[in-house]
């Protein structure tokens, strides 16, 4: 019974770092992020890999995101459609 307690305790901590770097992400701090799977890692709820795997998502969900608003933007002046001819030209 104290094993499984113990285990469902590590899977909660285990679980709740890895929402919370998620959301830390998601909110554009990236620093804390890292730093919070740092200390995962250190303490043994999360291996090397799994950190650099979290690590890789955020990067994905980063460009994503830094895609949308660039699209969102238009900073061409030429719509969504046109992203690709840069200097307006047909």
């Amino acid at each position: 019974m104290v094993n499984r307690s113990r285990s469902d305790l590590i899977q909660g901590a285990r679980d709740s770092a890895i929402t919370l770097s998620q959301q830390l992400n998601d909110a554009g701090r990236y620093e804390d992020a890292v730093t919070l799977m740092t200390q995962a890692r250190d303490s043994g709820l999360i291996t090397v890999d799994e950190e650099e795997r979290f690590h890789q998502q955020a990067i994905v969900r980063l460009n994503h995101r830094n895609m949308q608003q660039l699209i969102g933007s238009d900073p061409w002046g030429g719509g969504a459609g046109k992203i690709g001819n840069c200097s307006g030209i047909p």
